[in-house]
């Protein structure tokens, strides 16, 4: 694996879709096929969409730019599930430290039908067509879009205090990079359930599978973000560690409330 870093957002961020999809060699593309059945035999609910890889990386001390291609859900669950693997899938996706007014940080168990079921994460998800604006991917449409969906949060609502992005996470298991935006809400860790549980039970009531299986609430303070660190038994997506760790970082600048530091 490689080393994880997660850095401050550089000014402008931008990330272009490449207008020619992907091409991988037939022998890659077997291998993609024979695995997707097998998983298909498993778990009958998977389907197969578009998702972007990245192509081209170039960083400057005031942006960041990607460019991507189309390939498909079957290459990106084939490299999740074969470690440095020939032409491996290498996604951007946006994902968002919800903060709430009495200072936790949310997390969220995925649910068994997702292809990482029962790994902790913050809510977000990778980018898809409906994020594009002509060729140009809107990155804060993605992540308003994920908040919604998988937390039930309306992002449109006088209850949210800031969304902005804070963070760009590399490297970690399969160097996928993330931009990692920081959202403060004015709900309690009680009202953030409610919401939940109330949107998953309407996503449910509909037929809808949901994302998260639950929420779990993470106190912001130094001594309650080591001791999940260090005593939590599930899998955790591969930067949710180091950035709880960033978080500790913060809380020893700051002291135990953040609310105003935060911002």
């Amino acid at each position: 694996m490689k080393p994880i870093f997660i850095e401050e957002v550089p000014k402008s961020v931008n990330v272009i879709l490449n207008e020619v999809s992907l091409s991988l060699p037939s022998k890659i593309l077997e291998k993609h096929n024979i695995f997707w059945e097998e998983q298909k035999n498993q778990n009958p609910t998977l389907r197969n969409g578009t998702v972007f890889t990245i192509t081209d990386i170039k960083e400057c001390p005031d942006e960041l730019y990607m460019k991507v291609a189309k390939t498909d859900y079957k290459h990106y669950l084939y490299t999740i599930n074969h470690l440095n693997c020939e032409y491996s899938c290498k996604v951007i996706y946006t994902c968002a430290c919800v903060i709430t007014k009495d200072n936790y940080i949310v997390v969220g168990k995925m649910n068994s039908h997702t292809s990482s079921p029962g790994r902790l994460q913050l809510t977000g998800g990778g980018l898809d067509e409906s994020d594009l604006i002509n060729l140009t991917f809107d990155l804060k449409r993605n992540i308003c879009k994920e908040i919604q969906e998988e937390m039930g949060l309306d992002i449109h609502s006088p209850k949210i205090k800031s969304l902005s992005p804070k963070f760009v996470k590399r490297g970690g298991t399969y160097d996928f990079w993330a931009i990692m935006y920081e959202l403060l809400v004015d709900y309690s860790v009680k009202e953030i359930n409610n919401i939940f549980q109330t949107h998953n039970k309407n996503l449910i009531d509909k037929g809808v599978e949901p994302e998260f299986e639950k929420l779990i609430f993470i106190a912001l303070n130094k001594k309650d973000i080591d001791s999940f660190i260090e005593a939590e038994q599930d899998s955790m997506v591969d930067y949710l560690r180091p950035i709880l760790s960033k978080y500790c970082e913060i809380c020893s600048w700051h002291g135990k409330n953040l609310d105003s530091k935060l911002q």
